[in-house]
């Protein structure tokens, strides 16, 4: 089936559905980090800072860097 509507595409953030949401390893491959919202981490939310995060989770991954990540937990 396609997705006629663009927020169809768009990742929800349901309750109890952070758990199943991938970690920035999560793509199976060693050498493949992923990045964006849709990430586990300290936001359950589809929005820029939570792709923000996403994207600091995976800087750390690659280099180890930031070290902290403020307003996460994981």
């Amino acid at each position: 089936l396609a997705t006629l509507n663009p927020s169809d595409r768009y990742v929800l953030a349901v309750p109890g559905s952070v758990d199943f949401r991938p970690g920035t390893r999560g793509a199976g491959f060693s050498n493949l980090y992923l990045a964006g919202d849709y990430l586990k981490t300290g936001m359950n939310v589809g929005c820029v800072e939570a792709a923000t995060m996403g994207g600091l989770h995976a800087s750390r991954a690659i280099c180890g860097r930031p070290a902290q990540i403020i307003g996460d937990s994981t």
